[in-house]
């Protein structure tokens, strides 16, 4: 056996511990990522009428009530109500928004204005749903 050979089998060992060690490196940071994912997923239905606005949790993820915040504008004004368990209709009393939970908010809001409701959840800093009411209009289109 030639000297040669030695240094050959010695390269091949020291070539296949560093492919192992940079495999187990790449490995940690991928996993250790996996569970970082802190994203609410929730379903939440809105519903804007003229006497003010409701947000029914519908599925998914618990939210702290503390953790929502509601913006609701109508034309040039804009509110952001506090969502606590005074405006919770139902029997939750664990300061949580629960599916089956409903939030109301009792607000005049003008008809004849565009009203925008976004749900955001301020912990991971999300718009968790918006919709939008267009003023209804009593003129019949024409065409032209």
């Amino acid at each position: 056996m030639t000297p040669r050979a030695q240094s050959e089998s010695v390269g091949v060992i020291l070539l296949t511990a560093v492919v192992v060690i940079v495999v187990s490196a790449a490995g940690v940071f991928v996993l250790a990522d996996a569970d970082g994912d802190e994203t609410t997923r929730v379903d939440l239905s809105i519903e804007v009428t003229e006497a003010g606005v409701a947000v029914a949790h519908n599925g998914g993820n618990s939210v702290p009530l503390d953790d929502l915040r509601v913006v609701v504008r109508n034309g040039s004004e804009t509110w952001r109500p506090d969502v606590n368990e005074s405006g919770i209709v139902g029997n939750s009393t664990d300061e949580q928004f629960d599916r089956g939970d409903r939030w109301v908010w009792r607000e005049s809001l003008a008809t004849d204005e565009i009203t925008t409701v976004q749900v955001f959840d301020l912990r991971t800093n999300t718009l968790l749903s918006e919709v939008r009411r267009y003023p209804t209009s009593e003129t019949p289109l024409t065409s032209t």
